[in-house]
């Protein structure tokens, strides 16, 4: 199982907001997937998207870079672990030099932050693979190595902002 091997290249957007509040056009939102909001910092846009059962949606950012979100329901013995080591061999074919990988402190199974560079270190790449109630997220971050520090900022920002949940409950 290669669910997330291709998540280089890794919502709908319908939230009630308060009379007068206008939802931002970068904030994704897909309750299948159980996606309540992910909301990537203002100096990223939404991206056309290719059709895809796993890939939600793409951002770009206005000086270069890319930011991904797939979603996948998985079975109980699936963990974040799991995901990347099927998904490491496959990544690292496609160019990706892996560096760094946190497997967690506290829920290894649960999420993993990959750090890798790609085209002889001219880009960046970071992966966060999380697993939460059934499902299987993979954000991933690919940029100029130039904007590193700005670019792994925005994508932390944005994780930070991935809510999880069941319908109207984050």
């Amino acid at each position: 199982m290669h669910f997330f091997s291709a998540a280089l290249f890794s919502l709908a957007v319908a939230l009630s907001f308060p009379a007068g509040a206008a939802p931002s056009p970068r904030l994704l939102r897909a309750p299948a997937q159980h996606i309540v909001a992910f909301d990537p910092p203002g100096t990223w846009e939404r991206a056309p998207t290719p059709p895809s059962s796993r890939l939600l949606a793409t951002w770009a950012h206005r000086d270069s870079g890319r930011l991904t979100i797939a979603a996948q329901q998985v079975g109980a013995n699936v963990d974040a672990a799991k995901l990347f080591d099927e998904s490491r061999a496959s990544l690292e074919r496609q160019g990706w030099r892996i560096g760094r990988v946190d497997r967690g402190k506290t829920t290894p199974a649960m999420r993993v932050v990959v750090d890798a560079t790609l085209e002889k270190g001219k880009r960046i790449a970071r992966q966060l693979y999380l697993v939460e109630g059934g499902f299987a997220y993979v954000v991933t971050l690919v940029a100029p190595e130039e904007q590193a520090a700005d670019r792994l900022r925005d994508f932390d920002d944005a994780v930070a902002t991935l809510k999880l949940g069941d319908g109207d409950k984050p």
